[in-house]
């Protein structure tokens, strides 16, 4: 109201009213497109909205959630909007995908004045690295885990963040034949006992278990190790008509004792006979064992033998055996014979013995040291 008075006539005034009407401004809420990975916030989604002409501040406006963003499986993380800045969180563990947030935006002077508006969210699917693994190892034993050089994103994968698969398995060097297997909970591989040596190739695959379609294709290469190989030299002293332990006895793989099991027997040099055609010590490539035959002349007899392991035939180590055939003790029994003129006694030899051996006529020969004195 006011009042208005003529300046000649003082006193000379009239009254009135004016009515003056302040306009509610415009208020914009711009739809925003987000693309961010998990663990990370975006900007505010009031950043390009106005009142008017004037930007968007958390000091003009309040920030309300009119639809949340809908989980791509029954309580999985979502997008979140902060409704104090207006950024928007995407949680770890999100899954990948597309989400839309329905927010509005009113005038903190004119609390009547709204605006809605859409956030789309693209939680970006992340890069999943299988690296080739290389390992060398024995049978019996197992590796790390193949997913230990794998990744997601820069994380190390897990068996909690990755499922693993055998795309591949291992080819047998003969059929049948054990090989190295991949362990599917742990990403280990297995070379189980009597796997021959050799250089064996996996194919696995890796899919993160947040987003089961992101999934990597690797090769792991597993070296089992030819074991060594040791023959041992022998001596044995034995005599005739006897055979001796076996000379694998005393032999190995790696740590463990051969058996005619795991290694072949073979005879590289035999016996050289101490005169043409005599017998000599012989292996016997069956047991490993030395056998002396009856009538073999005393005395020190060499046999150069090979071991190959049965699992990996070309694996083979040589050595030598020393067989000493040993003189037998020869004993001549004094004898007692009464006996009357044109007649003769039994052999003096009949009570001489080889060893235990009775001797005869075909094991020794008899001479005259001394004869009887007339």
């Amino acid at each position: 109201m006011y009042q208005i008075c003529e300046k000649l006539n003082p006193g000379n005034c009239a009254t009135s009213t004016a009515v003056v009407t302040v306009a509610t401004p415009t208020i914009t809420a711009t739809p925003d497109t987000f693309t961010i990975t998990t663990g990370t916030s975006t900007s505010s989604v009031i950043d390009n909205d106005h009142i008017g002409t004037a930007t968007t501040t958390t000091s003009t406006v309040s920030i309300g959630v009119v639809t949340g963003a809908t989980p791509k499986t029954p309580g999985a993380n979502t997008p979140s909007l902060n409704t104090t800045d207006g950024t928007i969180t995407v949680p770890n563990n999100t899954p990948a995908g597309t989400y839309s947030i329905v927010y509005q935006i009113c005038e903190k002077l004119n609390p009547g004045n709204c605006a809605t508006s859409t956030a789309v969210v693209t939680v970006a699917t992340p890069t999943i690295t299988a690296t080739p693994d290389t390992f060398t190892l024995t049978t019996g034993t197992s590796t790390s885990s193949v997913i230990d050089n794998d990744h997601i994103g820069t994380s190390t994968t897990t068996t909690s963040t990755v499922s693993i698969g055998v795309v591949t398995g291992a080819t047998p060097k003969t059929p049948g034949a054990n090989t190295p297997t991949l362990n599917p909970t742990d990403g280990t591989i297995t070379v189980p006992n009597n796997t021959p040596a050799g250089t064996y190739s996996i194919v696995y695959q890796i899919c993160e278990k947040l987003n089961p379609g992101n999934c990597a294709t690797s090769t792991v290469v597993v070296t089992v190790a030819t074991p060594t190989i040791t023959a041992t030299p022998d001596t044995f002293t034995i005599t005739t008509g006897t055979s001796t332990s076996s000379v694998i006895d005393n032999d190995h793989i790696g740590t463990a004792t051969t058996t005619t099991s795991t290694v072949s027997i073979g005879v590289v040099t035999g016996a050289t006979p101490k005169i043409p055609g005599a017998n000599t010590p012989s292996l016997n490539t069956t047991d490993g064992t030395i056998t002396v035959p009856n009538n073999t002349p005393a005395g020190t007899y060499s046999i150069v033998y090979q071991i190959c392991e049965k699992l990996n035939p070309g694996n083979c180590a040589t050595s030598t055996v020393v067989v000493t055939v040993a003189t037998p003790t020869i004993t001549a029994t004094p004898d007692t014979f009464t006996i009357t003129t044109g007649t003769s006694t039994s052999s003096v030899i009949d009570n001489d013995h080889i060893g235990t051996s009775t001797t005869t006529t075909s094991t020794v020969s008899i001479g005259v040291v001394t004869g009887a004195t007339p």
